[in-house]
């Protein structure tokens, strides 16, 4: 790592943590730099680039990184069907690395099948991949819930759901 790529870490992580005192978003959105493409009721696109703040040694992209891309892009892709003052948490997360490397600018597709509400709280299933370029390099699944708001209060909107 040059001096320059620590510099440019450092100052990526102190606007993330200062960034993240504004409510609606999280440090690790703002670090990574996620860009929404796309939200609505058919599917959602996040995209990252691949830099020295979240790269291997060898240049391809961290896994840590591209789950954190995979969790967010299916997350989002069923908060379009919650009140954006709602909160969603992840219960199954679904991986499958098809040996392709992530390197460069990745893309983030994922798709909801909505919210089934025959549970005792309502679950919601999507599916995606993550591209690199034109290689599919992963393919993903999970389900999500709605659960009740901590004491009630409302969440702030991530930056796409508001319209930012």
């Amino acid at each position: 790592m040059t001096p320059q790529d620590a510099e440019d870490i450092r100052r990526r992580a102190l606007v993330a943590l200062s960034r993240n005192r504004i409510p609606g978003y999280h440090f690790g959105g703002l670090f990574l730099d996620l860009e929404c493409r796309r939200y609505d009721r058919g599917g959602v696109v996040l995209e990252m680039e691949t830099g020295a703040h979240n790269a291997n040694p060898d240049g391809t992209t961290h896994f840590g990184a591209v789950a954190f891309l995979a969790d967010m892009a299916l997350a989002s892709s069923c908060r379009a069907f919650v009140d954006p003052t709602r909160r969603t948490a992840t219960l199954v997360l679904e991986v499958r690395l098809t040996g392709e490397e992530p390197r460069g600018r990745l893309r983030a597709e994922a798709r909801p099948e909505g919210f089934d509400e025959r549970t005792a709280l309502p679950q919601a299933y999507c599916t995606g991949r993550i591209l690199a370029g034109d290689r599919e390099v992963m393919r993903m699944s999970g389900t999500w819930v709605s659960p009740p708001s901590p004491d009630g209060r409302p969440l702030h909107p991530l930056p796409w759901e508001a319209g930012d």
